[in-house]
This record gives structure tokens, sequence and C-alpha cells, in this order.
């Protein structure tokens, strides 16, 4: 408070002098909840205070022409660092303090004239709804709930649609596959391309795009397999689809996007995913007679391991000498 510069007059020094204590106690009883018998002082100067302040009609009023940007920027320094648990926390404290049991008149910080002129403006605009500035996550909470008039159109929590979204690609997996036969997951496919872009959705996405027949399937299958941002697990496995998917559909891949190929496969650092590249390359781009000439030319690393033992070289046998006389006899 005196770091903003608010307190500038002796009313107001007397005004913080009851109000700020009397706050600090709403709120250790709002945290803790004591029983009066286990704390009677701070009920007691909870009490007292509470009385002083709601005795003078005065203390109430509103604070004009006071230099009060400081204090709101401190306010919302205030409010940027606090974790989720403390936001959670206060978020709980703001619902159980009641401003008229501790005399304060809560005013309202609508403008009318600006909110009917906003509200022309976007009047053009379906399901568009004006929000004044918020002061508090709490007040703006109940206006973005009042503002809308379906409670399904309500937001949703992040972790909760994530896990929808990871259901609805399991759920498309199975019917592409065929695991659940009988559905065309065909018109699912650019949700499913989207799919492509979250690490924890792209395996599910990879297996059902691989069986869309779509040149923009087999297109975004090649470029996670070329994305040297993403996961190599997945990169092999989008990879393996983009494989199946030009045998099974065809070539329907740019030219654009086969000439990165050549430049991949050469920076390419894990050799599981410059395998796939290669092939992927040679399907694109090559023929069977190609295919052999790669096989013909490939020279495998030698094996790790003690070096063979020398075999020394084998000594030929002394032809024997032939018999004597006496021998033949």
């Amino acid at each position: 408070m005196e770091a903003s510069g608010v307190v500038t007059t002796n009313q107001l020094r007397e005004r913080f002098a009851l109000r700020l204590p009397q706050l600090t106690y709403s709120g250790l009883i709002a945290e803790y909840s004591p029983a009066p018998a286990t704390a009677p002082m701070l009920y007691r100067q909870y009490e007292k205070l509470t009385t002083q302040i709601v005795a003078q009609s005065g203390l109430d009023a509103a604070v004009e022409n006071q230099p009060s940007d400081a204090l709101v920027k401190y306010i919302f320094q205030l409010e940027g660092v606090l974790t989720p648990p403390l936001r959670r926390l206060f978020d709980q404290l703001m619902t159980r303090l009641d401003p008229a049991a501790l005399g304060i008149r809560v005013e309202t910080t609508r403008d009318p004239v600006v909110e009917q002129t906003l509200a022309r403006i976007v009047r053009s605009s379906p399901g568009a709804v004006v929000i004044p500035e918020p002061f508090s996550r709490v007040g703006f909470e109940d206006d973005v709930k009042a503002a809308y008039h379906d409670p399904a159109q309500l937001p949703r929590d992040p972790a909760e649609k994530k896990a929808a979204a990871k259901a609805a690609v399991d759920w498309l997996r199975k019917m592409a596959t065929g695991e659940i036969p009988g559905y065309d997951v065909r018109p699912a496919g650019p949700a499913l391309r989207k799919a492509l872009a979250d690490d924890d959705l792209a395996d599910g996405a990879i297996d059902a795009l691989g069986r869309v027949p779509t040149d923009d399937a087999q297109q975004d299958l090649l470029k996670v397999a070329l994305a040297t941002s993403r996961p190599a697990a997945l990169r092999v496995k989008a990879a393996d689809a983009v494989i199946r998917h030009i045998q099974t559909y065809g070539k329907l891949v740019t030219e654009a996007l086969i000439g990165l190929i050549p430049r991949a496969i050469a920076d390419e650092q894990n050799l599981e995913v410059k395998a796939r590249l290669e092939a992927i390359r040679t399907v694109l781009a090559g023929t069977p007679t190609d295919l052999s000439d790669r096989i013909k030319q490939y020279r495998p690393a030698p094996l790790a391991g003690p070096a063979p033992k020398a075999v020394p070289p084998a000594v030929p046998k002394e032809t024997p000498p032939p018999p004597k006389d006496e021998e033949k006899k």
C-alpha cells in the first residue's frame, strides 16, 4: 500500500488502519474456520473492527481522484505469480467472504454506454456477447457462464478435452482397421490429419489414416516421417504407413515432397528412420531394377566382436618312398 502511493490523506490512513486488519482477520477465518472458543482474540478483534467500520458510513465510499494505477499493477503482479494451488485457494477464500458482512459496498465496474456501443458492433456476429473487464477470476467465470445460454457450450476442462480426443481417435482407428466393421472413416480424414500434430494422438491417427485413400492422408503421413522434431518411433510408424499406402492406393505425393526426401536421408541420424526413408524414396521414384541394384550394392558393416582366429596353413604330407625289393617280396 505504501509503495502504490494510494494513501495520501489522514482520512485514508485512518480508513486503512481499520480496513486492512479487518480483511486480514476475515481471511484467516475464511481459510482455517477456527471455532470461536479456540480463537477468541481473533474473533473479538474482527468483530470490533467490523462494528467500527459499519458505524462509519463514510468508510464505504469509493476513493475518487486517487493515484491507483500503481496499486492495480501490483495486484496484477501478485495474481500473476500465484501457482495453480494458490490460485485455487484464493478463489475458495473469495467465495467464503461476504462483502456486505464486512461493510464493503461493491460498486459495479460496468459502463452501460460502452457496453451498448460494443453490443451494436458485435450484433452481426452470432453468439458474440460483451463481457466487462474482469477484476478477478471469480467474477469473470460468472460472466462467462452467464453468457452461455446452452450449458453444453460451456468451456471444457483441457484434460477432459484431451481424454475425449484420444478416445475419439482410438474409435476411428478401430473403425478404419476393421476392428469395428461397417464404418467409413473417410469423412473424418481432416480431423485425423489434425490429430497427427499431437504426439499423444498421432499413434492412433497414423493407423487410421493409413486406410484413408486420399492424397492428403499420404502426404501428411510422409510429413510426419520427415519431421526431425517428432519422436523416432512415430516417424518409423508413419513411414511404414506411407509405404503401405503407396502400395495400396498408388503414388499420391507431390513432387515438392518427393524432392525433400534425398536431403532428409542424408541428414538423418537415426538408422531406423533412415532405412524407412530410403524405402519410401525407392517406392516413390524407383523401379524394380533400381531396387535390385541397391540390394547388390549393399555392404553390411562387420559385426562387432573378437577377431576370428587365424587358421594355420595346411602342411602337405610327404610322399612315402617306393618300397624296396625285399618289401616287394
